[in-house]
């Protein structure tokens, strides 16, 4: 039987990485740079308003020839979320993005964000998850 995942086991220990609505593109970006992380979530008193991606940059920003420096994340990030709660199993969060054409998957409970998930974390999983199952099997079972 394959070993069910939840999201709060994929993000514990992770801190999210957000900033504050009003912070420019590039100071986002220079955030998520740091962080080493293609999506910041964007934050208004605590509560998440949007998330900003490395495609909202391209698709928002840079093709639009608009300045990094003088516009405001708030104005180019993604309004209309998906997200997921921390009891939310891995195939179900998927499930979620899948339908949503999304790449990232806010995590939150209550009003507060607790994390944040990616379409390639919910694969390493699946992987995971997958070679746990392989490697219960009886390994002549495997070949012709």
């Amino acid at each position: 039987m394959l070993k069910t995942i939840h999201l709060k086991e994929m993000i514990e220990g992770k801190k999210p990485i957000t900033v504050d609505s009003g912070v420019t593109v590039e100071q986002a970006a220079q955030v998520m740079s740091e962080a080493n992380k293609g999506a910041i979530m964007i934050l208004s008193k605590g509560r998440l308003m949007g998330i900003f991606t490395e495609r909202d940059l391209l698709r928002r920003v840079t093709a639009k020839g608009l300045t990094p420096s003088e516009t405001k994340v708030d104005e180019v990030m993604s309004t209309h979320l998906v997200v997921g709660s921390p009891d939310d199993s891995y195939p179900r969060a998927l499930q979620k993005m899948v339908s949503a054409k999304c790449r990232h998957l806010p995590v939150v409970e209550g009003d507060r964000v607790v994390g944040l998930v990616s379409r390639r974390d919910l694969m390493a999983v699946d992987i995971e998850v997958l070679e746990e199952e392989l490697d219960r099997r009886d390994p002549a079972s495997l070949f012709i």
